[in-house]
């Protein structure tokens, strides 16, 4: 399980820093294709700025992953595990599947999150057995 927590808590970290606004603006359209706003817009620019904060989160999640593996009592290992893999559930699949059905997301690379997430999920629930 600690390993399991570094990989994922590595990842979420180095995902989350890809959402940074300096970063998340110029791959933008090759993500959401269907986007028409110019990147001089406030449209533009607060959806890059929202996609921030989800971004942070992703990047505190994978910081206490990473923090609980380190320091962390291996009690609480299951907890963690667990908030990931509802992370993945709710925070992943579903939506990543309803931006997929929108019509306005690259169905390719959310596939591709998708069957990240997938892996991240069934893999944390083998590990809790």
């Amino acid at each position: 399980m600690r390993e399991w927590m570094w990989v994922v808590g590595a990842v979420y970290v180095l995902m989350g820093i890809r959402f940074l606004p300096w970063i998340n603006q110029n791959q933008f359209r090759r993500v959401l294709t269907g986007w028409n706003a110019s990147a001089e817009t406030t449209e533009f620019k607060a959806l890059v700025d929202w996609q921030a904060t989800f971004g942070l989160d992703l990047v505190a999640l994978g910081a206490v992953a990473i923090a609980t593996a380190s320091i962390g009592s291996p009690a609480t290992w299951p907890a963690i595990v667990w908030v990931i893999v509802a992370r993945e559930l709710i925070g992943g699949v579903a939506p990543d599947a309803w931006l997929i059905r929108r019509g306005y997301a690259n169905r390719m690379v959310y596939t591709g999150f998708i069957a990240f997430h997938l892996v991240v999920i069934v893999s944390g629930v083998l590990l809790l057995r």
